[in-house]
């Protein structure tokens, strides 16, 4: 009788090793699927969304009257509101607001003074829209002359405060004015802002030169800074501005005055004049780096910074319709 052989150990070895290969690969693989599927619900790192532009623009405080009754009687009271923003870039300390009102034709009711102040914080990376307020005026309409049936009326609000704008820019120093370097990362050139940077004042143009100095291995940069009044208001000198809205007398020299500052990589430069003057709205300044700027620099990109400093008046107006008889009580 035939016997069969019994398996060795090394064989029965090498089908236990294959079944557990087999076995691990089966649960490796809902394993790897579970855990691809699981990394698709992984919460991912949110883009980040892009600064607002605050610099921009050329208004300061805004007003605006809300809508007025189509007609007032002799003698009724009338609400008035003034909307006021500030969508400059720039806040409003101490700022002063006036009302004024036709004598005899309007009384004010309440508030009791038709002046009052205002504090607005401008726009800024954390608050894209500068602050707003409502001033509400209680009226009372007066008695006609005589045999008048219907008036029309003016109501001024006219708001005075200090405001600055910033310009940050760049600008090429090109040190080798000789032109001996063939390969440049930069060109000076004038740059037009047609922007604004955020208040009624805004910087138009920039022209660069690069001017020989009396030190051989220096050259002295040099800026045309061009300035244009772009609100609907009137400049005045920055210590002067409340005058406008106090009847304050207001001297010649005090319209149209800018206090101006520019720095170049944070160092302030000499300007020609500190105080600018406003002609027909517009003005331009010469400023330059008076100890000049080492030509081992070579040629590079840096930062240019204009500051303007300076006061702002500016009014609006409505006009309300007044009769002596009603719509109904017409004869």
């Amino acid at each position: 009788m035939l016997m069969k052989k019994p398996r060795s150990l090394a064989s029965r070895n090498k089908k236990t090793s294959s079944v557990v290969r087999v076995a691990s690969f089966a649960i490796a693989i809902p394993l790897l699927l579970l855990l691809l599927t699981s990394c698709a619900w992984l919460p991912t790192r949110p883009k980040a969304l892009p600064l607002p532009e605050i610099r921009v623009g050329t208004e300061g405080l805004v007003t605006q009257f809300e809508e007025l009754p189509q007609e007032a009687l002799e003698g009724s009271l009338v609400t008035a509101i003034v909307e006021v923003e500030n969508r400059g870039a720039h806040d409003v300390r101490a700022g002063v607001w006036t009302i004024t009102l036709e004598p005899g034709v309007l009384e004010l009711v309440s508030p009791v003074q038709p002046i009052g102040q205002l504090n607005l914080l401008g726009k800024s990376v954390y608050q894209p829209k500068g602050e707003f307020a409502q001033l509400v005026f209680r009226l009372r309409v007066g008695k006609l002359p005589a045999l008048v049936e219907h008036y029309t009326t003016p109501i001024v609000l006219s708001t005075c405060y200090r405001y600055a704008t910033e310009l940050h820019a760049t600008t090429c120093v090109d040190t080798d004015i000789a032109g001996a370097e063939r390969i440049k990362p930069c060109t000076p050139q004038s740059e037009t802002f047609g922007r604004g940077q955020g208040g009624p004042l805004a910087v138009t143009v920039i022209e660069p030169k690069m001017l020989p100095h009396s030190e051989p291995d220096r050259v002295e940069p040099q800026f045309i800074i061009e300035i244009e009044n772009k609100g609907q208001g009137e400049v005045l000198a920055e210590r002067s501005y409340s005058k406008a809205c106090t009847g304050v007398p207001i001297r010649s020299e005090e319209y149209s005055l800018i206090d101006v500052e520019v720095f170049l990589e944070e160092r302030p430069l000499r300007c020609r004049e500190d105080e600018l003057i406003l002609r027909d709205g517009k003005t331009r300044v010469l400023c330059n780096v008076p100890q000049g700027v080492s030509t081992a620099r070579g040629t590079y990109i840096a930062p240019l910074r204009v500051e303007l400093s300076y006061g702002y008046a500016h009014g609006t107006s409505t006009q309300l319709k007044l009769s002596r008889f009603g719509r109904a009580g017409r004869r």
